[in-house]
């Protein structure tokens, strides 16, 4: 299911006229105009008023309004979490404060919660259930720069189109040190776009006067609030009374029909009871059609320049970089909803005689605008089949409950990239009728998340290197930006949770990989396997009696027991033999117990990061690997237990975890190339035993493998050399994109339209 947010105008226009005038026709635009804004009487908030009970006026001339939205529409907030270096020691308690913020809100209000340092990440609320948010605080790492600056400017962005009582929460305990965009940029950006900001400054960096003003002039801009709190325990009573204010007010919609000069327009909001006082920003700019007014702040030669909307607090800021541009033209790429006005009443006579007049009296004729409406698909196959190619007959598509046409179909998604099948789309129904336009263009969509896991710790090598050209393959074949694939190692003891949009990253981060597997662990090399060792723990005697005649044999000493014997020097006791079997045996499940432990770390890491995405859409996990042995029930190295754990938190966050056999079909083979066969010489009636443990091993090395696949939902693969052909089966198993776009004539009002999808198969369901 998908929302459409119609951001054009469906506008009247004039067919082609004759040689002779005939009537006018004109078109009239208006932009809506949002004002966010608190009333109080002294310290209390009035949040009971209704529409008739405020008064607008527009560069002193009175405008009706034409909406009020109060406590019953919900609130769309970003909420902006400093996660740097600096908030290591506050961070926890900064954690549980944005936890209780997020708790606070009421069903159908939305959190978007924006962690910043370095790197800037957007993790939307779609449902009512907060858990997904608090999860992803509560994941959260301090590390790297401050990038306040870029942060808000992206909270902004995504805001822009949103419906409902929209406003952002910032938390920084610094100045901004990411080296991006200035803060002139920033006010200049927030006075046109008009969202309230809330800024929360705490910790060391308050004694900094910088980082307070700051803070200040963010807030001022469009009448929010900054808060200060200089003992970490107190954030929370700081996050309360922002949820608080949000609740209590009010967004004040209207049309203007300013003229779209990028000018600013005064708006003074008044209310009935003259004891209420109103807090909202002091007017706006009108839309400009392109980045020129933002631009003239960063254009002049005087090294200060006011920036503050007009009204609202002076402050005198210096130019940034010349790099600021780029984010300004960034910023203002969407456009303000405006609407048509009736045209009856602006109607006027052409200059002409009487009876020319009669002849071709007439009403004017208006022609409507088609807008294209693209409609990216996953369909999931819900009972584990690979789903058959569908065609556009397989296909419904529904706008608020009507049925469309589809007017472009398109299943080659995974080769080709949105902007070329969107270069298609558009070129094909403008063939075969008036040029359409693009409603919006499909930003920030994901319908799937895949994560592609290699083991690089426990795979023996040969194997490993198969798993790295399956995942080229992969990469090349299944990422896409709607659908990304990213590349994770089990030496790896954390995951990003941000996908890598660059194809060509990823590919040379797998070139550059390489096999960290102790041989020890992955091959029969030596005189016991792991699988043996363990079974020595237990107690296996005919495994213990193989174990000394191989180690005797190693160390050319005669050897006896009830297993065989193998000729040697003489000297040596059978005590020091057993010994040193049992020391080596220990010796082996430790090491196996680091390693494993080590790669289970990696494994784990990678399941929370997809489990803490808040995507209803389907999250996979597709595990690599030769496999590995628990040991389960061992006294000293039982890994059953943080086995258990990563499939709890794979199915706690709906992952599935598809895993194959990087072996793939090589024989078992009783010894290693590095093992000494000496000992069989005089014992070949051992040559039984040993394909028997080797064949053991390997159903050992599997079992794990097959329990997270089942346990999750996901599928073992197992006995084939195809690695990327049984990886690519579980992908589209799991969906398989489309792209479907049909034409709209929904009028320009600024509102959201439902579109469903439906499809013909059984077992499917469909994400968009």
């Amino acid at each position: 299911m998908a929302l459409l947010f119609v951001t054009g105008t469906a506008s009247g226009q004039q067919e082609k006229p004759d040689l002779t005038p005939q009537d006018f026709t004109f078109r009239v635009q208006s932009q809506l105009v949002q004002i966010y804004l608190t009333v109080t009487e002294g310290t209390r908030r009035v949040t009971d008023l209704k529409l008739s009970d405020f008064q607008l006026g527009e560069d002193g001339t009175p405008r009706d309004i034409d909406r009020l939205d109060s406590g019953t529409v919900p609130l769309q907030i970003t909420m902006l979490l400093d996660t740097s270096e600096s908030m290591r020691e506050a961070l926890p308690t900064t954690q549980e404060a944005a936890v209780y913020f997020v708790e606070s809100m009421n069903p159908g209000d939305r959190v978007t919660l924006i962690p910043f340092n370095t790197d800037i990440r957007k993790i939307p609320q779609l449902t009512d259930d907060p858990a997904p948010i608090v999860n992803a605080i509560r994941g959260t790492q301090a590390r790297g720069a401050t990038k306040l600056y870029d942060s808000v400017l992206s909270a902004m962005k995504h805001l822009n189109g949103k419906e409902g009582r929209k406003a952002i929460v910032v938390f920084s305990d610094g100045e901004d040190t990411g080296r991006g965009s200035s803060l002139n940029i920033v006010l200049s950006a927030a006075a046109r776009y008009g969202f309230p900001i809330y800024t929360i400054g705490a910790g060391a960096g308050l004694k900094r006067d910088s980082l307070k003003r700051v803070l200040r002039q963010l807030a001022d801009i469009n009448s929010g609030k900054a808060y200060f709190v200089e003992d970490p325990r107190d954030l929370r009573a700081a996050f309360e009374e922002v949820a608080s204010e949000l609740r209590s007010a009010y967004v004040l919609n209207y049309y203007t029909q300013a003229p779209f000069d990028g000018r600013w327009h005064d708006v003074k909001i008044t209310v009935s009871n003259p004891k209420h006082r109103v807090h909202c920003r002091k007017g706006f700019y009108a839309k400009s059609g392109n980045s020129g007014g933002l631009l003239t702040d960063l254009g002049e030669p005087d090294s200060k320049v006011p920036v503050t909307a007009p009204g609202a607090q002076s402050a005198i800021l210096p130019v940034e970089e010349r790099s600021a541009r780029v984010a300004a033209a960034e910023i203002l790429k969407a456009p303000l909803a405006f609407r048509d006005v009736d045209v009856k009443p602006l109607r006027l006579f052409a200059s002409r005689d009487s009876s020319e007049r009669r002849k071709e009296d007439r009403r004017p004729v208006f022609k409507v605008e088609s807008r294209f409406v693209e409609v990216p698909v996953l369909l999931e196959s819900l009972n584990g089949k690979e789903l058959p190619d569908l065609t556009e007959k397989n296909f419904r598509v529904y706008e608020d409950d009507a049925l469309r046409e589809v007017a472009f179909f398109s299943k080659d998604v995974t080769k080709q990239s949105i902007s070329q099948i969107r270069e298609k789309a558009l070129k094909k129904v403008s063939s075969t009728g008036p040029a359409a336009l693009l409603s919006s263009e499909t930003q920030d969509l994901l319908l799937g998340r895949y994560y592609l896991v290699l083991d690089d710790l426990m795979s023996e090598t040969s194997a490993f290197l198969e798993g790295k050209k399956a995942a080229e393959k992969l990469i090349r074949e299944y990422h896409n930006p709607l659908r990304p694939l990213s590349v994770h190692f089990t030496s790896q003891g954390e995951a990003e949770i941000a996908p890598e949009p660059n194809l060509e990253v990823l590919l040379e981060r797998v070139r550059k990989a390489s096999p960290r597997a102790d041989r020890d662990l992955t091959t029969n090399d030596n005189i016991m396997t792991v699988y043996e060792a363990y079974l020595i723990e237990r107690g296996d005697r005919r495994t213990m009696e193989l174990a000394e005649l191989r180690l005797a044999s190693n160390m050319m000493v005669r050897y006896r027991n009830e297993l065989g014997e193998v000729e040697g020097q003489e000297g040596t006791s059978p005590e020091v033999i057993q010994t040193q079997v049992v020391n080596l045996s220990r010796q082996l499940l430790m090491t196996n117990f680091g390693h494993v432990s080590r790669m289970m770390d990696g494994l784990r890491a990678v399941v929370s990061a997809a489990s803490a995405d808040p995507g209803t859409y389907p999250k996979v996990v597709v595990f690599i690997s030769s496999g590995f042995s628990l040991g389960r029930g061992s006294a000293r190295a039982d890994l059953a237990g943080m086995l258990e754990k990563v499939i709890a938190q794979a199915k706690q966050g709906g992952t599935r975890v598809y895993t194959i056999d990087a072996s793939g079909l090589t024989v078992d083979e009783p010894l290693g190339i590095g093992a000494s066969g000496a000992f069989l010489v005089r014992n070949p009636h051992l040559s039984s035993i040993l394909a028997e443990h080797s064949h053991s091993w390997r159903q050992d090395r599997q079992s794990p493998l097959g329990q997270i696949a089942d346990e999750t939902g996901g599928r073992f693969l197992s006995s084939t050399n195809d690695l990327a052909g049984a990886a690519g089966h579980a992908l589209r198993t799991v969906g398989q994109l489309y792209y479907l776009g049909y034409l709209s004539k929904q009028p320009a009002d600024g509102r959201f339209h439902r579109i469903r999808v439906t499809t013909s198969l059984d077992g499917v369901r469909v994400h968009g």
